[in-house]
């Protein structure tokens, strides 16, 4: 069992540490700042599988929304941060193009920091229409959540060869379920049996792995496909993949 103030209390610890996130990125542009109030709103999310199927309907299509713009806009800037560090390690084949990306960094900066008044507005909104719907969570409920994950795991990393679609929603599904484990308290936390260490790496190795996937895609549809650049990128893609492909063998067996 798990008490609905237990709930409460974890989501509303999440929710009011956004504002002062917000603030001291405005102040500093620390990529932390911005990391950590990304980790925060997805930690968050993962709260959203303890709600009731409607309310968790709800959340997901009228609550979450309030704060989609300004996760999208940290989003954003993430990955051009990551783009630009990439591109740093291979080497300036062109370096008009980290300039250029930079100068888009820098812009999607400042849209975010004007933005972010607006965005506490809109956090202090949403936590004060989310945190009712929490309620007790019994043993059932949570069983059953977790038969659902590891299905849908077990499902995806069974596949040979591993499949590159549906890898990034499987490295959520993973997140998901060690952010919500985090919360229970220790004996009920007992009932996920999962293989944190094992899982923690195969996550890890994903994000890696999306990262580079990700700056591909950016190069490839700015018109950078085939430059040598976008090779290296390209060859450390594989490499990733190759590692995860490894990792994932006998998931089954390591995971739970």
């Amino acid at each position: 069992m798990l008490k609905k103030a237990t709930l409460q209390s974890a989501f509303l610890e999440k929710t009011a540490a956004l504002p002062g996130l917000l603030d001291d990125y405005a102040r500093n542009r620390d990529p932390e700042c911005l990391h950590q109030f990304r980790l925060h709103l997805k930690k968050i999310r993962a709260l959203f599988d303890l709600l009731a199927p409607d309310a968790r309907s709800w959340v997901q299509l009228v609550a979450f929304p309030l704060l989609k713009k300004t996760y999208r806009q940290a989003g954003r800037i993430r990955a051009g941060e990551t783009h630009l560090a990439l591109l740093k390690n291979i080497g300036q084949e062109r370096p008009e193009l980290s300039e250029q990306l930079a100068s888009l960094v820098q812009l999607e900066q400042k849209r975010f920091i004007r933005g972010i008044k607006n965005a506490k507005k809109l956090i202090r909104r949403f936590e004060k229409e989310v945190a009712p719907l929490f309620d007790d969570l019994d043993n059932d409920q949570i069983k059953a959540l977790l038969k659902r994950r590891r299905k849908q795991l077990n499902r995806y990393f069974s596949r040979r060869p591993l499949a590159v679609e549906g890898l990034h929603e499987a490295r959520i599904r993973i997140k998901r379920l060690l952010y919500a484990k985090a919360i229970f308290p220790e004996k009920s936390a007992r009932k996920f049996l999962l293989q944190t260490d094992y899982l923690k790496t195969l996550e890890a190795a994903i994000g890696e792995w999306h990262d580079a996937a990700h700056t591909l895609e950016w190069l490839s549809g700015i018109g950078f496909a085939g430059t040598k650049q976008w090779r290296q990128i390209k060859d450390r893609e594989q490499i990733l993949f190759d590692q995860i492909e490894a990792l994932a063998t006998d998931f089954r067996q390591k995971a739970w």
